[in-house]
């Protein structure tokens, strides 16, 4: 597990360093530096899987994770021939740290630039730890309703993902939908959370996806059906009905909320401990009271072993950890907050990091931090 990740030259940030718990929150108002941290570890994890986090070769700035453009769009402007930094702290204690500079393909002057490695940890012992494995990113710009969806022996099989748009989920689950989800404890805990929903039919990933997403839908199955001749996965929803299940109905007819959230639920049941899950605005599409219900799921993740960073600008999200703290899901001291903001006088990045106290209140509130209903409230009340 990641405890600490520092960065310098990174785009908005000259310099910071944030600590990273079992389940982080990242929020804030919008281009203050939230998905720059997400991007960072992107960035690591997608330039080790082309081979190329060694000395000497170029990062990859554009892949399928992240798309950051050029060198001079990456690195801090102002810079000047300070390096771009990442480091990174683990839960044993060591720190692994890399530096990149631009550097031209050629001695002619007109030639274009890389983001090269300058400096990298010794040794490879880096290599088995999040986020080089067992990572996965779910992106805020996810797939959404489709008659069909894409097919991945790559992503799916190579490397046990569902894709950073959630793409390949529905293969995912044709793939492995009848095998038992791999951590017991991420469990459908039916009315334990407050609600008369049953638990799952079995411990299969697909019927545990099933019970999770009736949390927006109750009793909703999902139907797989693999389309081998054209390499695509056709996917459809039954509901309760007046006398059992309803005929399957396309993902279109259903609405956004099922089908952008299915992405986040497959790629979380379906991790281990040890694992590192980095996930863009879980709430999308989600009424508020299923925003504070997934966070039951994000929360029993991190509590199992599994790390979980959200990048998030729902107070429904927030407040589904503090009571998840404060009903013993999970510790306080194993929830990290982090709010960012601009000075007012430089326009730099500042963040604060409220700690979350057993009782699930905060040890402090930045101004800002998702306090618009408060003021909304003042302004009705004046």
């Amino acid at each position: 597990m990641i405890t600490r990740a520092r960065l310098a030259n990174f785009k908005c940030f000259g310099a910071v360093a944030l600590p990273l718990g079992p389940l982080t929150l990242l929020s804030g108002a919008n281009s203050v530096g939230k998905s720059t941290v997400l991007q960072s570890l992107l960035l690591l994890r997608q330039t080790q899987r082309r081979g190329n986090l060694v000395e000497g070769k170029r990062a990859v700035l554009n892949g399928d994770l992240v798309k950051l453009g050029g060198p001079y769009d990456t690195l801090r402007e102002g810079a000047g021939s300070s390096p771009l930094e990442i480091e990174l702290v683990w839960d044993h204690g060591t720190t692994s740290a890399w530096s990149f500079l631009p550097k031209r393909r050629s001695e002619r002057l007109d030639a274009e630039e890389d983001l090269v490695l300058t400096a990298c940890p010794a040794g490879d012992a880096w290599r088995e730890h999040a986020p080089f494995k067992g990572c996965r990113f779910v992106s805020a710009d996810r797939i959404g309703p489709c008659l069909s969806f894409p097919t991945s022996e790559i992503v799916v099989l190579d490397e046990n993902d569902v894709g950073p748009r959630g793409e390949f989920y529905a293969h995912y689950l044709a793939e492995y939908g009848e095998r038992p989800m791999p951590n017991p404890a991420l469990s459908f805990p039916g009315a334990d959370i407050g609600m008369e929903a049953p638990k799952a039919a079995s411990s299969k990933l697909r019927h545990e996806v099933e019970a999770w997403l009736g949390l927006l839908a109750p009793g909703v199955r999902i139907e797989i059906a693999p389309q081998p001749g054209i390499d695509l996965i056709q996917l459809m929803f039954k509901f309760p009905g007046q006398t059992g299940l309803t005929e399957p109905r396309r993902p279109t007819h259903v609405g956004f909320g099922l089908s952008y959230v299915l992405p986040v639920l497959v790629a979380v049941l379906s991790t281990k401990p040890g694992d590192l899950v980095l996930i863009e605005n879980p709430e999308a599409h989600l009424h508020p009271r299923a925003q504070r219900l997934i966070v039951e799921l994000l929360t029993r993740a991190a509590a199992s072993g599994t790390q979980v960073i959200v990048e998030t600008h729902s107070d429904h999200v927030l407040n589904g950890a503090r009571l998840a703290v404060r009903k013993g899901r999970i510790k306080g001291e194993d929830v990290t907050l982090h709010f960012f903001g601009k000075s007012r006088m430089s326009g730099e990045p500042e963040l604060s990091t409220p700690k979350v106290q057993p009782t699930g209140a905060l040890t402090d509130w930045p101004e800002g931090f998702f306090d618009e209903w408060d003021r909304a409230l003042d302004d009705l009340l004046t």
